[in-house]
């Protein structure tokens, strides 16, 4: 008989910053039961540029399963340098160039399931991506700032501790994590992810 191949261990690597972001893959993992017993490693609040977020994944190519998360704003912090994008390139098998003037938010397009996987949250942050899942349609929200994002998304927490006549939480994580339990079914995520293909990247991660 042959030796017995070994199985290789499932490692899940998310790189990603801020607490909405978080709070709400947290959320998304209490559908997916099975994943919480794999690896799952989660950089937050590192900050930097996309260019040197793009040249840490690159470093950790040995891990199974690679996601980097950004938000498409980091668009205005300096472009992606010419010798990481020649790296990025070779490890999604594209033509040296593919990847020059590509929006961020086009990314998404060229992986084809290669790692690392890149998800830039658009329109200009994951709040975007989150505000469409409430319903908002993706147009009514291009050309909004991050800030701008961020308030509507208060809004409808607000909102929601209002007509339920609940007194507020004390912190803004407790605030998401009760709204996003209260609002966020897995049927409205399964649903949602036919439209809009961050969320839909997103999901892939834990199952």
């Amino acid at each position: 008989m042959g030796k017995k191949r070994e199985k290789r261990k499932v490692v899940r690597y998310i790189y990603e910053g801020k607490l909405t972001e978080r709070v709400f893959f947290d959320h998304i993992r209490r559908f997916y039961p099975e994943s919480n017993a794999e690896p799952y490693l989660v950089f937050c609040g590192r900050g930097g540029t996309a260019n040197s977020q793009v040249s840490n994944v690159l470093k950790v190519l040995y891990f199974d399963r690679i996601y980097l998360i950004l938000d498409e704003d980091f668009q205005t912090k300096g472009p992606i340098e010419d010798d990481v994008l020649r790296k990025l390139e070779a490890e999604w098998i594209l033509e040296n160039g593919a990847l020059n003037g590509v929006r961020y938010r086009d990314y998404i397009n060229y992986n084809k399931g290669r790692r690392p996987i890149i998800i830039f949250s658009n329109p200009s942050s994951i709040e975007g991506v989150i505000l469409q899942i409430l319903g908002k349609s993706k147009k009514s929200l291009e050309g909004i700032d991050t800030d701008n994002l961020k308030s509507q998304l208060s809004s409808y927490v607000s909102q929601y501790f209002l007509e339920k006549n609940i007194t507020l939480p004390h912190s803004n994580e407790e605030k998401l994590r009760e709204f996003f339990a209260a609002k966020f079914s897995n049927e409205l995520l399964q649903s949602k992810r036919k439209t809009i293909k961050e969320l839909d990247c997103i999901l892939s991660i834990f199952e």
